[in-house]
């Protein structure tokens, strides 16, 4: 029997499905996955999702929603604040008192009696006096008045939104300042601040104590993923964008608080490892740069362009891999001035990462342009290299990470090289590599490095030391020399292994 909103993947487990208006076009729906095989469980939970997803585009916010990953968002904090408030009300009726039966054949206890409350007059904290003789009088007084002066303070202290209102104004904000237009941030950052709603006390931020805020720095260090603690440095990024949204709130005027001040979390940066000349040697003597038949164990049914060139790319120029699979025909370029042949970045995951690389020599030297003007004469004006799909959440990083990093049910290629991966390895160790090379063995500053990688250039052909400024990069990326032997990576060797591959 068919639930409605529902599909079920080959795994068994049901997804939830609902469709978005024609304007969030290209994407026409958002899909959540209900976390159960069982159809009983599944049908609860998606009627649960229904409701929410009906209240939420009746409601009068719908429209000034521009982005499908902040539905979506918005969507997942409905429910996980219902199966929050679920999980409390059955937690609070397993925990009630079974009711005792009177036993008439038991005389009840006699309550002493509490000579202490029989007073003539009473006192309160301030000052005030209640004295009317009559000592039940005098207490039902001072009872009004302690609850009338205790609502006072608690009006005073308390005016203004709670966090997860303002956490909502401020993802709106960045959002419409484009600051997080990259999905994967939006996603990433908008996440983390609705856990942090989720740990901070539920009240208005400027009834907040210093001691409030000390405990959210601690619960923020108890933040579990993946089933582990995050670690210190990640903490810390919760911590600051906790900061910036409360700065935020203090400069709009929407709050007015202090108690985050200074407010830091300390920790060691995580080596995040690189790349030895054993493990260079063995990426590049692999089946693909080899030309010998995949191992059984990965047997990848088609053979594209992009396993050779990407590794390559990102190991000499420090791309993430989702810059070198969105690769165009068109972002092939040469200075006019200088005539160096340099990678134009258009779309990066941050602002400063559009930019442009020069082509570095052993790239080249493997065959490189003519692998592009083989593309220019076939008539592509699109993607640069064949195989590569678009992904809504890794937009064109799919393909080819699932090839390299070990994503599928089979052994990817970095595997197969190197035997075991560590944990985090894969394309991105080409990033740190480069860096690490520049750094310690080049010694360049950070600028310099972010200069030389493309980071903060603004245009190709400008003038600095005599010379364009890609020329220099060029220059100073061209001094990263690895240690490994790179004759036997040729282009049109493995042009002709791939036709042969793809054709038996």
């Amino acid at each position: 029997m068919h639930i409605p909103h529902t599909y079920r993947k080959h795994t068994g487990t049901y997804y939830a499905r609902f469709s978005l208006p024609r304007r969030f076009y290209p994407t026409r729906d958002i899909r959540l996955s209900l976390q159960t095989k069982s159809p009983t469980a599944a049908k609860q939970r998606v009627y649960s999702l229904a409701n929410h997803w009906h209240s939420l585009t009746c409601s009068d916010d719908f429209d000034s929603y521009n982005n499908p990953h902040q539905i979506k968002s918005e969507l997942l904090t409905m429910w996980e604040r219902e199966e929050e408030e679920r999980k409390q009300r059955d937690k609070r009726v397993k925990t009630t008192k079974k009711r005792v039966k009177h036993n008439p054949f038991k005389p009840p206890i006699a309550q002493p009696v509490d000579f202490s409350k029989i007073i003539n007059k009473i006192e309160a904290p301030d000052g005030t006096v209640f004295d009317t003789g009559n000592a039940d009088k005098d207490l039902e007084l001072y009872i009004k008045y302690k609850q009338l002066t205790e609502d006072d303070k608690t009006t005073k202290a308390v005016t203004g939104i709670t966090l997860t209102e303002l956490v909502k104004i401020f993802t709106k904000e960045k959002v419409d300042n484009k600051s997080w237009e990259n999905p994967k941030t939006y996603s990433q950052l908008s996440g983390r601040l609705n856990k942090i709603c989720k740990l901070a006390p539920n009240k208005p931020v400027n009834g907040y104590t210093r001691d409030n805020a000390i405990n959210v720095r601690e619960a923020i260090l108890n933040i579990q993923f993946r089933g582990e603690t995050i670690e210190a440095t990640t903490a810390s990024k919760y911590l600051k964008l906790l900061i910036e949204a409360i700065n935020f709130g203090n400069t709009q005027q929407l709050i007015s608080t202090t108690v985050f001040n200074d407010l830091i979390i300390k920790g060691k940066t995580k080596n995040k490892g690189t790349l030895t000349d054993h493990h260079f040697e063995a990426i590049f003597n692999g089946y693909i740069y080899k030309n010998i038949a995949p191992p059984s164990n990965v047997s990848p049914k088609v053979i594209y362009s992009y396993m050779f060139w990407i590794p390559l790319i990102c190991a000499y120029t420090g791309f993430r891999i989702g810059e070198a699979a969105g690769l165009q025909v068109q972002d092939i370029n040469q200075c006019p001035i200088s005539k160096v042949y340099y990678f134009k970045i258009r779309d990066s995951k941050t602002e400063n990462g559009k930019r442009e690389v020069p082509i570095h020599n052993a790239i080249l030297s493997a065959g490189f342009m003519d692998f592009y003007q083989e593309r220019k004469k076939l008539g592509i004006t699109a993607m640069l290299f064949d195989g590569i799909t678009y992904n809504t959440s890794n937009k064109w990083a799919k393909s080819p990470s699932d090839w390299f990093n070990s994503n599928l049910p089979w052994e990817g290629y970095l595997v197969n090289c190197i035997g075991a991966k560590p944990k985090g390895w894969g394309t991105h160790m080409f990033r740190h590599t480069i860096t690490d090379y520049m750094r310690n063995k080049l010694d360049l500053g950070d600028d310099r490095i972010a200069i030389t990688l493309g980071h903060s250039s603004k245009t190709v052909t400008g003038n600095y030391g005599g010379k364009t400024v890609i020329e220099n990069k060029s220059i100073l990326l061209n001094r990263v020399v690895f240690n490994v032997n790179l004759d036997h990576v040729k282009w049109c060797d493995f042009e002709q292994y791939m036709n042969d591959f793809n054709n038996k």
